[in-house]
């Protein structure tokens, strides 16, 4: 009871902070997609006799072998609800930490299956906690013996942020040559926000020069009324409660500079008093398995540089100390301390998405893990002014766009359009070449 609470708080958690940087940015946003996050508009009504239920997706249970253990491995999938019906996408979510199951993700086409799982000391999946079995190579075959499982002819992964490692490692694994036994083939990998090789800048260490850039773009005027409005946020919170307000300003940082500044011009002391209450330091930094799994990847949980940002703009809470307790300071450089993904080499086509201004997972990051991949086809979309996760604002007309291309082998009309989809110039789904008249699901 208490997980799904948790899991329900910290949903809604971050969808106010996602609506509230939509909020600002949308403000000074142009007609297209020249923004960070879409603006908040109602969305266009569905035409008669169409009907999408939410799907709530089916649990299932079979039993894997890791480490030449047995162990019983719980992974959720999600109908497509549109038709015709075009394949499979495999998510692995970002955190690491939280559970990837719940809901279907938004961003992923309706006309294809979900499939996705809380990562290994996670989520439904917390008792398989040993070290090992939390290793990325451990998470990775495991995704790729749930692939194997789905004799799925149009598989495709899509992967954020830390999910990235655990994608190419699976990638690395999944049958890629069509056959006529009707196994599982992999047609592309698709990795937003990627978790690179160390390239100069570790993993997680962009939050201070954003802070910096961001700020310095802000007037005198405008940085007294911040600091006027956080002040009185956060006059008599406990350090947990200022804790869960630093981390919710750290959290929109990963939008990139842009809506750092509409952020901070716009947010008042009632929203960050609302924020204080989210229970992200209780029920998410301290929560059993964070640590592990951060450790399982090959570092800690840390804040320094995220501190290092809050202190830019005044910020108050001892980050480091609030985060990994006083006596464990931590030393997290980069996830390819302990893994380097050029030894995995992924067997199918690959889309890299990586923001200009992305703080958590460098844009060097993304294209040394490119370099370090032999396959002949693979492309970077970037937007200069991008952030941490894309897809669900300046690219999210891009999204059916790969997972169309890719699994139709058409990666060369990718290729030749990753200028302009950087730009967010994308045309929508209906126009693609191939696609007929859809229907829902009934």
């Amino acid at each position: 009871m208490f997980k799904d609470k948790f899991i329900i708080r910290f949903f809604l958690f971050i969808c106010s902070i996602l609506i509230l940087t939509s909020y600002f940015v949308s403000a000074n946003q142009g007609d297209k997609c020249e923004g960070f996050l879409p603006p908040l508009v109602p969305p266009p009504p569905l035409p008669e006799g169409i009907k999408i239920e939410p799907d709530l997706g089916q649990e299932f249970t079979f039993t894997a072998n890791l480490k030449g253990k047995n162990i019983p491995v719980r992974y959720s999938k999600y109908r497509a609800t549109m038709i015709p019906r075009k394949g499979t996408i495999i998510f692995l979510c970002g955190g690491p930490g939280v559970p990837c199951t719940g809901a279907r993700p938004q961003n992923i086409p309706k006309e294809y299956d979900v499939v996705t799982l809380d990562y290994l000391g996670i989520g439904r999946n917390a008792r398989h906690n040993k070290p090992a079995y939390m290793a990325i190579e451990s998470q990775g075959d495991i995704v790729a013996q749930v692939a194997k499982r789905l004799k799925e002819p149009n598989l495709l992964i899509f992967a954020q942020s830390f999910g990235t490692t655990v994608a190419t490692v699976a990638g690395s694994l999944i049958n890629t040559a069509a056959n006529d036994t009707k196994e599982t083939v992999l047609k592309g990998v698709v990795l937003e926000g990627v978790v690179g090789p160390d390239s100069g800048q570790s993993y997680s260490e962009g939050y201070s020069s954003t802070a910096k850039h961001a700020w310095s773009y802000l007037s005198p005027k405008q940085k007294k009324r911040f600091r006027i409005q956080y002040a009185k946020a956060v006059k008599g919170l406990s350090p947990e409660e200022k804790f869960n307000i630093d981390a919710t300003i750290v959290m929109n940082m990963q939008s990139g500079t842009k809506a750092t500044v509409e952020f901070l011009k716009h947010i008042n002391s009632e929203q960050l008093r609302y924020a204080a209450q989210s229970d992200f330091y209780t029920n998410f930094i301290n929560r059993p398995g964070v640590r592990d799994i951060f450790q399982a990847a090959g570092c800690q949980l840390h804040f320094k540089d995220s501190e290092t940002g809050m202190k830019i703009f005044g910020g108050t809470v001892d980050l480091i100390t609030m985060g990994s307790g006083a006596d464990k300071i931590c030393k997290c450089r980069t996830v390819a301390n302990n893994f380097n993904p050029n030894t995995h080499q992924i067997k199918a086509p690959i889309v890299y998405i990586n923001g200009g201004q992305d703080p958590a997972t460098p844009l060097a990051g993304a294209k040394e893990h490119m370099e370090g991949q032999s396959h002949p086809n693979k492309v970077l979309i970037s937007s200069p002014n991008g952030g941490h996760i894309d897809s669900s604002g300046l690219l999210k007309n891009c999204m059916p766009i790969f997972f169309e291309e890719l699994n139709k082998g058409r990666f060369e009309n990718l290729v030749s359009s990753a200028t302009s989809m950087s730009n967010g110039r994308c045309e929508s789904q209906t126009n693609l070449p191939g696609n007929g008249q859809q229907k829902a699901v009934q």
